[in-house]
């Protein structure tokens, strides 16, 4: 049997391959695009979809995959963890997906989940299976997007890894690296 787990996020589309719970392929950025998921689909010879949206209703994914049973992440899916969230309705499916990850991998123990892209999201869970929310903070090219357009002389850093190696580079570019790959 073999699964794909598409997340679709603000800022670009993921999806996972799986066969028997091992993850076979990952698909990010330019690799995948909502339009050629049916090729995807057949290509990959994929049996069942789980399907999770930040952006867009993902109750329309049958007609783009070709499939007609795929599970739709939504508020209204009933899973696994106690949702504590006030207003289930506005909590990212991306962040709730990562809970459920976390509950079926560390099951019995307090979970902080840590999740990075256009935001970084840090949501708890318990040890008895119960999601208490957490916190919502730009992420790394929000933050540099930011401080290059609210400062005069702060360079926009953008596609570039930090180099650890270059601890002893002390200049503007190195400072805003290290503050946010370091915090």
């Amino acid at each position: 049997m073999r699964n794909m787990a598409i997340d679709m996020g603000n800022s670009r589309i993921k999806a996972g391959l799986f066969s028997d719970h091992k993850m076979l392929k990952v698909l990010v950025d330019l690799e995948i695009e909502i339009d050629d998921l049916h090729k995807v689909v057949a290509d990959e010879r994929i049996d069942r979809i789980i399907a999770s949206s930040v952006v867009s209703d993902v109750r329309g994914i049958e007609k783009e995959t070709g499939l007609c049973n795929v599970l739709k992440l939504t508020p209204d899916l009933e899973v696994p963890v106690k949702n504590g969230y006030h207003t289930p309705t506005t909590l990212g499916m991306d962040r709730l997906a990562g809970v459920v990850g976390a509950f079926q991998l560390y099951r019995g123990s307090n979970c902080l989940v840590i999740d990075t892209g256009t935001t970084i999201t840090y949501d708890f869970l318990d040890d008895q299976g119960s999601y208490h929310g957490g916190g919502i903070a730009p992420g790394i090219e929000l933050r540099f997007k930011s401080l290059a357009e609210h400062t005069h002389k702060l360079p926009l850093i953008k596609g570039t890894p930090f180099n650890w190696e270059g601890y002893r580079r002390f200049n503007s570019q190195w400072s805003v690296e290290r503050g946010h790959f370091r915090n």
